[in-house]
C-alpha cells in the first residue's frame, strides 16, 4: 500500500516536472521568455505574497515592540498599586 502511494506521488512529481519542461521550452521557442516574466501568473503570484509576507512580519515585529513597550513602560511610570494590591502584601511593620 505504501509503495503503491509513493509510486503515484512519483509519478505526478514527474509529470509536472514534464510540464514545467513543457512550458518553458514553449516561452523559449515564441521568445516570450525575453520579453515576459518566466512563469506567467505564478511567478506573479509568488512575488505578490513574497512582499506580503514581509509585510506582515514587519507589521508583526512593530506590534510586538509596542506591546512590550506597553507593558514595561507601565512598571516604571510611577503608577501607585491599587488599594487591592496593598491589602494583599501582608501586615506592615511599625517603625
Amino acid at each position: 500500500m505504501a509503495g503503491k502511494a509513493t509510486k503515484n506521488r512519483e509519478t505526478d512529481e514527474l509529470t509536472a516536472y514534464r510540464d514545467f519542461l513543457v512550458q518553458s521550452e514553449k516561452e523559449v521557442d515564441e521568445g516570450s521568455i525575453r520579453d515576459q516574466l518566466p512563469g506567467g501568473l505564478h511567478t506573479r503570484i509568488t512575488a505578490v505574497l513574497n512582499a506580503l509576507a514581509g509585510f506582515l512580519f514587519l507589521l508583526g515585529v512593530i506590534l510586538i515592540a509596542c506591546f512590550a513597550t506597553k507593558n514595561v513602560g507601565s512598571h516604571h511610570a510611577g503608577i501607585t498599586p491599587t488599594a487591592t494590591a496593598r491589602d494583599h502584601q501582608g501586615p506592615q511593620q511599625a517603625l
